[in-house]
C-alpha cells in the first residue's frame, strides 16, 4: 500500500523539536514506514524515504552533517538520532 501520502514535510518555523517530536512520531513508530511497507525495506531506503518526505530543508540539515560517515547516513537509526 504505497499509495499512502507521507507525513507533510518537517515544519522549520516555531517549536522545532516539537514539530520533529510529532513529524517522526508520523513517519515511524509503526505508522507510515509499516502503513506503507517501507519498514521492511532496506535501511538506506527508509533512510532516503525520510529524506524526501522531510522535505527540503530537512535535506539541506543532513548535508552539512559533518563527523558522520558515508555509512551512518543510511541507518535509520542513526539519521533518526542525528535529527533528533
Amino acid at each position: 500500500m504505497n499509495q499512502l501520502p507521507p507525513p507533510k514535510p518537517l515544519s522549520f518555523e516555531g517549536n522545532v523539536a516539537e514539530n520533529w517530536r510529532r513529524w517522526i512520531q508520523q513517519f515511524s513508530l509503526n505508522l507510515y514506514l509499516n502503513a506503507t511497507g517501507f519498514d521492511k525495506k532496506p535501511a538506506q531506503i527508509q533512510c532516503s524515504t525520510l529524506l524526501s518526505a522531510a522535505g527540503e530543508e530537512a535535506l539541506e540539515i543532513f548535508n552539512t552533517w559533518f563527523g558522520i560517515t558515508d555509512a551512518d547516513k543510511v541507518k535509520i537509526d542513526v539519521v533518526i538520532r542525528k535529527f533528533q
